[in-house]
């Protein structure tokens, strides 16, 4: 009796620790966003907008995000994260109850104001996030193991999310889908306030400058920055390609019920890999990204399509796993705050770069592909070039 009160006391404080209150938020949020996130273009073109047009979407969104960054941080630093996490949370509400009355009819103006609140919602949502992450798994021993645990959290939110997006979109309708997702954005917030000795705003503010990270530290950031031109591609581009070539949105949400279900398998055990083999997983896992992307431009088979979302879905864990554990470590030893910040600022200046380009070519889709290749080995290029001098663990 003594050994099984000990261990339901143990189970307890590990269930209502901070880690896994901070978790039962990013999941209940993850399954509230997941639910219509991907099928975010795929309503904007079913209402009327052109493709052009939705991509012009997506570059002042990424563009605008860009500059938030820098203002969630100033917000974090005065509000706390916290209250950053339900302005991101209201911003996000407003705009899912804009989409759901917008039409081809209305001015630009709209679209340019959705891009404004996606943007608040990003930036301020995962800054702040990211910056509670760090706060609570500051213990280097758990980083590895947590950033695992993170992945499977989130992925199995995620797996769960286009299911039932989809059967709702489809049997009931878009605005009862919105009504769901809104009710989990607000009940995700209520685990924030429950972190017990959690201090949601730096403890120091150290003024904002990639010059003072050394150059490893760096090293990690261009290698994310790299990195999120192919997840541009991948969660955005890739899904607006399959709706285009299908014409359903049961086929744009096969896509994330496959990618989440392969990392859901991958991600636990993956947060265990040898550190020594970081460098050879990685540079493996980009290699077949690029095959991929390359197999895409030419084969035009629609088995394939979804085969390619298994294999991507299940390598990218080689990549994406150990950058964000370095970052985290990164966080560890500099201010958790400054890292979380440029870590988001990068990837959406990616995303800014991504779309830009686009815009200036005709072929959207082709040219998508060739510069999610071009960025992969890139990636692949660095890390071979500098291997004996910077290391990822």
């Amino acid at each position: 009796m003594q050994l099984f009160y000990f261990h339901s006391q143990r189970i307890d404080r590990l269930l209502h620790s901070n880690f896994w209150m901070f978790e039962t938020s990013v999941w209940l949020h993850t399954i509230g966003r997941s639910l219509i996130a991907v099928f975010i273009p795929i309503l904007l073109l079913v209402s009327g907008f052109s493709l052009d047009t939705v991509i012009l979407y997506y570059f002042f969104y990424f563009m605008i995000d860009v500059f938030l960054n820098f203002l969630a941080r100033l917000f974090i630093i005065k509000f706390g994260a916290r209250i950053c996490i339900i302005i991101a949370t209201l911003a996000t509400i407003v705009f899912f109850v804009i989409l759901s009355q917008i039409s081809n009819s209305d001015s630009l103006v709209f679209l340019g104001i959705l891009a404004l609140l996606a943007a608040i919602y990003d930036s301020f949502y995962w800054v702040s996030h990211l910056f509670l992450f760090m706060e609570i798994e500051k213990k280097e021993k758990n980083t590895k193991v947590g950033t695992g645990f993170l992945y499977a959290i989130r992925k199995f939110g995620t797996l769960l999310g286009p299911i039932v997006g989809a059967l709702f979109l489809i049997f009931i309708s878009e605005d009862a889908l919105i009504f769901v997702s809104i009710l989990f954005f607000v009940i995700s917030v209520i685990p924030l306030f429950r972190l017990k000795q959690v201090n949601d705003k730096p403890k120091e503010v150290i003024p904002l400058s990639i010059k003072k990270f050394n150059s490893s530290d760096r090293f990690v950031f261009v290698n994310h920055f790299i990195w999120s031109m192919h997840r541009v591609a991948e969660s955005t581009i890739w899904p607006i390609f399959i709706f285009v070539v299908f014409e359903t949105i049961q086929s744009v949400a096969a896509i994330s019920i496959i990618a989440s279900i392969t990392s859901i398998i991958f991600s636990y055990f993956s947060g265990f890999f040898s550190k020594r083999k970081t460098h050879f997983l990685i540079l493996l896992g980009a290699s077949i990204v690029l095959i991929i992307w390359i197999m895409r431009m030419f084969f035009h088979v629609p088995i394939f399509y979804y085969i390619s979302v298994v294999v991507v879905g299940f390598v990218t864990l080689f990549i994406s796993i150990p950058l964000d554990r370095n970052i985290f470590k990164i966080g560890s030893k500099n201010n958790p705050l400054n890292v979380s910040t440029i870590r988001n600022s990068a990837s959406m200046f990616a995303g800014f770069i991504f779309f830009g380009i686009i815009l200036l070519l005709v072929n959207i889709f082709q040219t998508s592909f060739i510069i999610a290749s071009l960025s992969v080995f890139g990636l692949i290029v660095i890390l071979t070039l500098f291997r004996k001098k910077y290391s990822l663990s």
